[in-house]
């Protein structure tokens, strides 16, 4: 008589390996990447808004701007901080960055239009730098510190691309 094997496969996130038991199946009849107990824990993360919760406008706004602060940081960044932390870089904490950034609110600005609103850094992070050339890390860092940024909208933004605002706020 023919013994059937089942299969064994490896879970995208623990790295574990798993039956196919060990993992639900989408109504397509697909397996899913990640086992059981990883999929219910990237669930447990998400928000009424279907988003991962440190990143929802709605649900807890200060986390949801300091962590897409800290992505662009990380972004300009990588690993080269000069042993400084995100707040020190940023030159304040959380709450006193995000009181800041609602200080900025202008005309129908809120928190949650938030996803038509571009934080803005007023010196741009990849104008040249002091000698003409790409800007070292410690001009980028200059350039992170919270009052450099200001609020505006994304279209606005894109029209500015990397040129700086004068005084007035026009190009």
């Amino acid at each position: 008589m023919e013994q059937l094997i089942e299969a064994v496969y490896s879970c995208t996130c623990c790295r574990k390996k798993f039956y196919l038991s060990g993992y639900k199946i989408n109504r397509l009849g697909v397996r899913n990447k990640t086992c059981i107990e990883c999929y219910n824990r990237q669930t447990i993360r998400r928000c009424p808004h279907n988003k991962q919760k440190n990143s929802c406008f709605n649900c807890c706004p200060e986390q949801a701007l300091f962590t897409r602060v800290v992505c662009r940081m990380n972004s300009v960044l990588g690993n080269n901080r000069g042993g400084k932390t995100c707040e020190e870089i940023l030159g304040c904490d959380r709450k006193t960055y995000f009181e800041y950034i609602q200080s900025k609110f202008v005309g129908e600005m809120n928190l949650n239009r938030m996803n038509e609103i571009h934080i803005d850094h007023i010196h741009s992070l990849g104008a040249p730098g002091k000698d003409g050339n790409k800007p070292t890390i410690e001009e980028k860092i200059e350039r992170l510190h919270y009052t450099n940024t200001q609020l505006l909208w994304a279209t606005d933004n894109f029209k500015k691309g990397k040129k700086q605002l004068n005084q007035r706020g026009l190009i």
